[in-house]
């Protein structure tokens, strides 16, 4: 699905996964999602609701008239898989919608993400270009990532890609308790996309052994650096990542399905 939007040039911001709010910051962010392995439905009531970001749909003229602009009290969406991604639109229920209602309105369940309030180790990661990525933010803060993970330190790694502007940016958290597994969560952030957008989580990913963390810092280049963190050079803008992406410093291979935040 082609997400259009209307993002300016903007820092990637953080989202509440309980309210909904948004605030700009040059370290976090989160967008929402879409439903590919859920199967969820929608909340529905026989009178449309009324109230902020529901005039079109109290009119009767929104593709989502009917649906519940602000369910509450959804069920956790349900785990089906280790990686799990979603895809959401909520056309209708009008812009002042935040991504995490807009989520709940199409899939019918509660908003994935934990958002897992851990200390950042390492400045973020951040692989810059529209649709390949050709450097790094920082490779200081690729290094030092890659040699947390190898060395079992806790914490919340974030790793970018792409550019901010019409199309959004990929934006994924590293959740570490220590040694051997990691969390990953992942969404398009797109401040101007309240209407739609792709979110992703995944289980317990084991992280590949030492020697895959040794090679990757024992002579590194912008080149090497970039396969050992993201996997990939091309990319599609704007665009969530492929069903059951993982990133390469993990196996793919799911240790456990328990979200839980590592503490």
């Amino acid at each position: 699905m082609l997400l259009s939007s209307a993002c300016e040039g903007k820092e990637p911001s953080s989202t509440s996964a309980t309210d909904g709010s948004t605030t700009n910051t040059t370290t976090t962010n989160t967008t929402t999602t879409s439903t590919t392995t859920a199967t969820a439905t929608s909340t529905t009531s026989e009178t449309p609701p009324t109230g902020d970001g529901t005039a079109a749909a109290s009119e009767g003229t929104s593709e989502t008239a009917g649906v519940d602009c602000a369910p509450t009290g959804l069920d956790a969406c349900p785990v089906t898989q280790c990686i799990e991604r979603w895809e959401f639109e909520c056309p209708g229920c009008g812009l002042e919608v935040n991504p995490v209602t807009c989520f709940e309105i199409d899939v019918g369940c509660a908003y994935p993400l934990q958002n897992c309030p851990l200390d950042m180790p390492c400045d973020r990661v951040w692989g810059t270009g529209y649709d390949a990525i050709e450097a790094f933010e920082s490779e200081a803060a690729a290094l030092c990532m890659l040699t947390a993970l190898r060395d079992g330190t806790a914490g919340r790694f974030e790793v970018l890609w792409g550019e901010m502007g019409d199309e959004g940016i990929n934006y994924m958290q590293v959740y570490s308790g220590g040694k051997d597994t990691v969390l990953i969560e992942w969404a398009v952030d797109c401040q101007g996309c309240p209407e739609s957008g792709a979110v992703g989580r995944s289980g317990q990913l084991t992280l590949q052994p030492d020697s895959y963390f040794d090679d990757c810092l024992a002579a590194p280049n912008t080149a090497s650096l970039i396969q050992c963190v993201f996997g990939f050079v091309d990319f599609a803008a704007g665009q969530p990542p492929p069903d059951a992406y993982a990133p390469p410093f993990t196996t793919g291979e799911c240790a456990s399905l328990e979200l839980s935040c590592p503490t």
